[in-house]
This record gives C-alpha cells, sequence and structure tokens, in this order.
C-alpha cells in the first residue's frame, strides 16, 4: 500500500473566493475576476516600442487594499486562512503547539528577497494570530512545487513521531512593482500585445494532515513523486517531458487518471510539456480526461498552487462532481522540479 495521510482540514483564500469553498465553486464554474491593477504596469513584450505602457491585468484577493504588498500581504492572506479553520473548530489553538507548521513562500527572486521572509515572519504570524509557536516550523521557497515538497516532509515528520498533526500552507502574491517589472523584462505577463505569458495572481492555502484512520479525515493524500526535466522553461528551450513523465509515472504505478488537477498557466512552454507527456504516458491517462487548471480563474498562484489544487480536488470528491474516486495533482517549478500527488477518497482507505 501506497504510503497516504489524512487531510483533516483545509482552508483558503483566493481571487475568486475569501474561503476554500467560493474557490472551489468558482474554478468549477470558470468564473474569474481579472481586472487591470489600478497602479501597477508594463510594456508588454516590446521593450523597444515607443507604444505607452498598460496596466498589468491581476487576479487579486479583494479583501485586500492593492496597496498592501510584501511580507505583509502574505501575513494578511495566511491569517485568513487560519482564522477559518479556528473560526470553523476544526482546529483548537493548542493543537499548533505540539504539530508541524510547513509553509510554503514565494520563489526567492531579487525581489521577494526584499521582503524579509525569514525566521521573523513565522513569529509576526504567531504573534498576529495570537498562537502559540509549533513545535516544528520550516519554509521553502522553490515555488510552484514547494507545497509538494513540504507534503512530502509531513510524511517523514509524522511517520517518525515527530509531531501530532502537520499544517502545509502555501501562499504567493505578485502585486508588487518590483515582482511586476521582473516578469515584464523576462516577457512572462500576458497583456495585449504578448500572448505567451500569464496571469499573475495570488492565494493562500491550508492543509491540515495527519496519519490515516481519523474520523476526522475527509481525504487521503498519497506521498508525492518527483522529476526533473533537464531544460526548464527559464533555459529558453522547450521541455522535453522527461521530468513530468518521470514523476507522473511514479505516482501512476499502473492505474488510469480521468481526472487532472494542475498549474497550466498559459504560457506555451507548460502547455507543449503537458501535451509531449501526454504522448509518452497515454497508458496512464484517459482519452476523455478532464483537465482542470485553476489559473484560469486565480492567475498564476507560484507557490499556493499546490495547496489550491488539493482544496479543488478534495471539493470535487467530497461533492461527487469529480466522476471518480481519486484524481492526479501535479505542478511544475519553473527551476526544472515536477511533483506529482494523488488524492483519493477516504473510503478509499486500505
Amino acid at each position: 500500500m501506497a504510503d497516504v495521510l489524512g487531510i483533516d482540514a483545509l482552508a483558503a483564500i483566493s481571487p475568486v473566493g475569501n474561503d476554500l469553498r467560493q474557490t472551489a465553486s468558482s474554478v468549477r464554474a470558470r468564473v474569474n475576476r481579472f481586472a487591470p491593477h489600478p497602479a501597477l504596469e508594463c510594456v508588454s513584450g516590446d521593450h523597444e516600442s515607443e507604444e505607452p505602457s498598460e496596466p498589468v491585468v491581476m487576479g487579486l484577493c479583494r479583501r485586500f487594499p492593492s496597496e498592501l504588498e510584501g511580507a505583509e500581504r502574505l501575513v494578511s492572506m495566511l491569517l485568513a486562512c487560519l482564522g477559518d479553520m479556528l473560526l470553523g473548530e476544526e482546529i483548537a489553538a493548542d493543537d499548533l503547539a505540539s504539530s508541524a507548521f510547513l509553509l510554503a513562500l514565494p520563489a526567492n527572486d531579487v525581489a521577494v528577497a526584499e521582503w524579509g521572509l525569514g525566521e521573523a515572519f513565522g513569529s509576526d504570524l504567531w504573534l498576529r494570530a495570537g498562537l502559540p509557536s509549533p513545535a516544528v516550523f520550516e519554509t521553502n521557497q522553490s515555488g510552484h512545487t514547494g507545497s509538494c515538497e513540504l507534503i512530502q516532509r509531513a510524511f517523514d515528520l509524522l511517520m517518525e513521531g515527530s509531531a501530532t498533526s502537520c499544517f502545509v500552507a502555501g501562499v504567493d502574491s505578485y502585486n508588487a512593482d518590483a515582482r511586476v517589472a521582473l516578469l515584464d523584462e523576462s516577457k512572462s505577463l500576458r497583456s495585449s500585445r504578448n500572448h505567451d505569458g500569464f496571469i499573475p495572481g495570488e492565494a493562500a492555502s491550508l492543509l491540515r494532515l495527519s496519519l490515516p484512520g481519523a474520523a476526522s479525515a475527509r481525504a487521503l493524500l498519497e506521498r508525492p513523486t518527483f522529476g526533473r526535466e533537464p531544460q526548464p522553461v527559464s533555459g529558453g528551450r522547450h521541455s522535453t517531458g522527461e521530468g513530468l513523465a518521470e514523476s507522473i509515472r511514479a505516482m501512476s504505478d499502473g492505474r488510469r487518471w480521468g481526472r487532472v488537477y494542475c498549474d497550466l498557466n498559459g504560457q506555451s512552454y507548460r502547455f507543449a510539456e503537458w501535451g509531449l507527456m501526454r504522448t509518452r504516458l497515454a497508458a496512464e491517462l484517459c482519452d476523455d480526461i478532464a483537465l482542470v487548471h485553476p489559473a484560469d480563474c486565480l492567475g498564476d498562484v507560484g507557490a499556493a498552487t499546490g495547496g489550491i489544487l488539493v482544496g479543488c480536488a478534495v471539493a470535487a470528491l467530497e461533492r461527487g462532481y469529480a466522476g471518480d474516486s481519486q484524481a492526479l495533482l501535479w505542478t511544475a517549478s519553473d527551476d526544472g522540479l515536477r511533483a506529482s500527488l494523488c488524492v483519493r477518497a477516504k473510503q478509499q482507505e486500505d
């Protein structure tokens, strides 16, 4: 039997929902709230052009003012997720003291490096939330695969008895002039003059994981599998599909997938990688596969991606519209790391 953990509680905040229920429902209905940013602009792919700049189209959480950015914005989104779990009585404040809190933060580019996301970030979060410090606190800044890497860490901590439960959180936001400038310079922003880019977004997600068998478990999560793409997007060459195929093949183990959640975000590099991988793994993927990519509704949400995908998959399983009792999830970081997960309905527990 594959290693599994129970997913006891979930929370999220995104541009299309103040909680996970709203977010998952909006993704299912393909609702978005993309709008021109009131202050941020880009030159849209042609830095030699004399044409005027245009507002950046972005997905923002309307709960927070657009002027709020950096570490303060990340803390605010995480507090919203923690508040949802506390108010819903899915966790007690004292639970955190004996638990691990594993946090996926934005990839550490030159703009994010100025935000000061060190140990003080965690201390400020606990102080603002009125919660005790967790027994274990670790962070990750590898981007889209960050939450999956931390879920792997949660498996190890729980199975060795180092924590009674694990909270895996992810948070990211492109609502900052310096981050937009980096995306603009690399021609990664989608605009009227650059269609091979993505819409930046933001989100926070929070999962509470425990050893299987608990009555409180809402679904099951298998241990993630990983692969390494030798030609990452930053290298300027097309993906070979090798890393993603390696990751999904290891997760499949003879199974076929009819429902897949992923972080396709509108960039041709990612879409070509998925298409190439489908030809490699035709036996593992159904012909009429349901492919769900929340970036269509939220924008690219970076380090929050893994948790958002898990939340949407659990919602589909619980509400009966998944069409299956399991779903495949995959994410891809800019450095070439690829990660896959399987979310299973609770009754599948062996």
